[in-house]
């Protein structure tokens, strides 16, 4: 099993009504999880509100999306691109999952997708990111570290403070999906680097491809045709995860036919 505690900032804890209302959201976010059902979609098995926010789910020896990848990186090409391109396909059937259930997950990426022992996706914290916004800080207690967040966050997000909406959604997951293209932190050594990130959301134009980029494992055209929709700069020009998983399982299928290996 494994535990994640959502601490309240000191200010919070002082002032009951906001710790109220804090306890509230978490409880109302969790439950909201504890209804879903879909084999892409992490297990909570239970939480509590007292002394602080502890939040149960099992674990997940395979540790996070990026992880399961770079623990792949001695196997062949070919096989290294169907598991990519797997857990592509998993995760974008998790997130259409989510939004059909009208569920924005608000925080998406690699850290958030963790790997069972078969090797599959499973997409967590879901919902979280609206505790946190109001006044939370978060301490993991299992071997999966937090990471910053802004790189991730779609251009309207960094210009100004809207609701976060399945727009922001599609934007983090086309990030998450160049973090398993390349096994990297997003921008982390790369090109564009978070300056370049920034730059490009004022400028509003494209994120450019990576330079350490290999077309060869995730037959680069479609996977920069399905990043470039996604990180569009408009949210009302990105496509919705249903086109983007019908994308990806047309991209999957003809490689599952030549090959499937084993996890």
């Amino acid at each position: 099993m494994a535990l994640k505690e959502i601490r309240l900032s000191q200010a919070v804890l002082q002032v009951p009504i906001d710790r109220s209302r804090i306890l509230t959201r978490a409880e109302k976010e969790l439950s909201i999880w504890k209804q879903l059902d879909h084999p892409n979609i992490g297990f909570v098995i239970g939480w509590l509100l007292e002394p602080s926010v502890c939040l149960m789910s099992p674990w997940y020896p395979n540790g996070d999306a990026l992880a399961f990848v770079r623990a792949q990186k001695g196997m062949f090409i070919s096989d290294q691109r169907i598991l990519r391109w797997q857990l592509v396909k998993e995760i974008a059937d998790g997130m259409q999952y989510l939004h059909s259930k009208n569920v924005v997950h608000g925080d998406l990426r690699h850290d958030q997708v963790l790997v069972d022992e078969g090797g599959h996706a499973k997409i967590v914290d879901f919902g979280l990111a609206k505790v946190i916004e109001e006044g939370v800080d978060i301490k993991i207690t299992t071997s999966i570290r937090h990471k910053g967040r802004y790189e991730y966050m779609a251009p309207e997000l960094l210009l100004q403070t809207p609701p976060r909406l399945k727009e922001s959604d599609v934007y983090a997951f086309g990030l998450l999906i160049l973090e398993i293209a390349v096994a990297r932190h997003a921008f982390g050594g790369l090109t564009p680097g978070p300056a370049e990130v920034t730059r490009k959301t004022v400028e509003k134009t494209h994120l450019p491809k990576p330079t350490s980029f290999s077309d060869e494992l995730l037959e680069g055209g479609a996977f920069w045709n399905i990043f470039d929709l996604c990180t569009t700069y408009l949210p009302r020009h990105r496509p919705g995860m249903s086109t983007i998983a019908t994308q990806i399982h047309e991209v999957l299928s003809p490689l599952e036919t030549v090959y499937m290996p084993s996890h």
